[in-house]
């Protein structure tokens, strides 16, 4: 929509008595019939003033310099409503003065602006967003912070946050943090998001990185326990109570591919009901619960069943921290091959029910994954097996060529 804009100085006397008082320079700004004014800081004798050339008269050092200012003033309003005539966004009188009146003031640092981003979202845990995603966005707070104080610009604000100093704090993350390439973009994209909701709340007027582009290695292959080591773990006589919980704990994650947040709150009272005649674990991951409310349907099979016996309906999780320090314990106590983690656990149970026969599709909605293209990139090699193995139960094995 086309506006009828002007910007026009006028003067005005001043109140002082005495016609010889310098008088104050106002500047109107006209969209369509609208008009707002505001005070000038440029003023001058009655006399000295050209209406029809919008200007002070005379070239001395004084009027020189205010003929500046009042030029600065009408570029900076005009700047302002191409800006928005562009955007083809809303243009008014009282839109262009607050946007030029803003312009001096001082903006809001990263820092303390994410403070105030993340204060806006705890509200929102367990309706928008979970505990643990208000966690991540904490963490990765201190990691800018901590980037931005070692390279003296603590005081950066959002919209001086460019792509040159997105790319400065990547190069830190890896270096002195020893990040991966695909967590430090997880970091970045937090970033993003940030300064999405900066310039939502109006403290930038723009996302600097809008547009950057964020390149993800391809995922490390998974590790997975084996048949013969699940049962090794299952029937190994601990000489500790404590890690004989942990390592049914661990198994229970193998035989259902609870994540570990899940396998905290899982509750065999409310989370368990009868589907087709058989009893499945049904929940939403808490991962995409304030996403796609993605459901994990799990059937609960005999050796799922006979933990079950064994702690009731709630299992002794410790915290995540110690378990996983006491899983390492227990894979060097009974002599397994590789480290385990509650990670591993859940990886575990896909690749022992692809195994087992299991077709892909079922095992995606199992682990609860939002399609089933995410479970073949996990399983990507498992899949290349069961090709081999299906064609082979169809087609037999392939004969060796005779020697000629």
């Amino acid at each position: 929509m086309q506006h009828y804009m002007s910007v026009r100085f006028i003067f005005r006397p001043s109140e002082a008595a005495g016609t010889n008082q310098p008088g104050s320079i106002i500047c109107r700004i006209t969209v369509d019939k609208a008009r707002r004014k505001f005070t000038t800081d440029v003023s001058c004798l009655k006399k000295n003033w050209d209406a029809n050339a919008q200007a002070v008269k005379g070239t001395s050092r004084a009027a020189r310099t205010n003929n500046i200012k009042l030029t600065a003033i009408r570029d900076d309003i005009n700047e302002h409503y191409l800006n928005l005539e562009r955007a083809k966004e809303h243009i008014t009188a009282d839109r262009l003065l607050r946007l030029y009146m803003e312009k001096g003031k001082v903006q809001i640092s990263m820092i303390a602006a994410w403070a105030l981003w993340q204060a806006s979202r705890k509200p929102l845990v367990g309706i928008t967003i979970s505990a643990t995603s208000l966690g991540k966005g904490e963490l990765r707070g201190k990691r800018l912070a901590a980037f931005l104080e070692s390279a003296g610009q603590k005081d950066i604000t959002p919209d001086e946050f460019d792509e040159g100093w997105c790319d400065r704090f990547m190069d830190w993350m890896r270096v002195h943090r020893a990040a991966s390439q695909n967590y430090t973009n997880k970091v970045v994209q937090s970033v993003k998001q940030f300064l999405k909701w900066c310039v939502k709340h109006k403290h930038a007027k723009k996302n600097p990185l809008a547009d950057y582009s964020l390149k993800f290695a391809p995922p490390a292959t998974p590790l997975f326990i084996s048949k013969p080591e699940l049962d090794l773990l299952a029937t190994y006589p601990f000489v500790s109570e404590a890690l004989r919980k942990v390592a049914d704990v661990f198994l229970f994650q193998c035989y259902t591919g609870l994540a570990y947040a899940d396998l905290k709150r899982f509750n065999a009272k409310q989370d368990t009901q009868i589907r087709g005649g058989r009893c499945c674990i049904i929940m939403t991951r808490q991962k995409t619960a304030h996403s796609t409310g993605q459901e994990a349907i799990i059937p609960v099979l005999n050796r799922t069943e006979a933990l079950l016996a064994r702690y009731g309906e709630t299992l002794p999780v410790p915290t995540n921290q110690v378990y996983n320090r006491m899983l390492k314990e227990v894979a060097s106590i009974v002599g397994m091959s590789q480290k385990i983690t509650s990670h591993v656990g859940r990886k575990t149970a896909g690749r022992l029910w692809l195994d087992e026969g299991v077709s892909m599709p079922a095992v995606s909605k199992a682990l609860g994954h939002k399609n089933v293209a995410m479970t073949e990139r996990i399983y990507v090699k498992v899949g290349e097996e069961l090709v081999q193995r299906e064609f082979e139960r169809v087609y037999g094995k392939q004969k060796p060529d005779k020697a000629a």
